[in-house]
């Protein structure tokens, strides 16, 4: 039972968190505006270059590529190299009798 309530407690701190950050990043950032003072527009600016895809192109062994297409037709490539496949792991269960060694089952 111990381990549920502190699965709860970890949920209720990760909550939260994301709110306090929310908050601070709202309160922050609705108060970067205050000083601003709008000037003339100015010209248009050239038109900017877009991904319109992002496509594996080849895989040799564990390096995966992928290549980039622009909008202005140019292209782009990189390697991903991928991990081996690993022993499996502990379960969520077998670590918490890990760090937790007087656990029972009568909990």
């Amino acid at each position: 039972m111990h381990f549920i309530n502190g699965v709860n407690q970890m949920k209720k701190i990760k909550i939260f968190s994301f709110i306090s950050l929310f908050l601070i990043l709202f309160l922050a950032l609705s108060s970067c505006g205050s000083d601003i003072v709008e000037g003339p527009q100015g010209p248009k600016g050239e038109d900017g270059n877009g991904i319109v895809s992002i496509d594996k192109t080849s895989s040799n062994g564990l390096i995966d590529t992928y290549t980039i297409t622009f909008s202005d037709g140019k292209t782009q490539t990189f390697d991903i190299t991928n991990g081996e496949i690993g022993n499996s792991g502990l379960s969520a269960y077998e670590i918490y009798i890990k760090y937790n060694q007087d656990y029972n089952k009568t909990e």
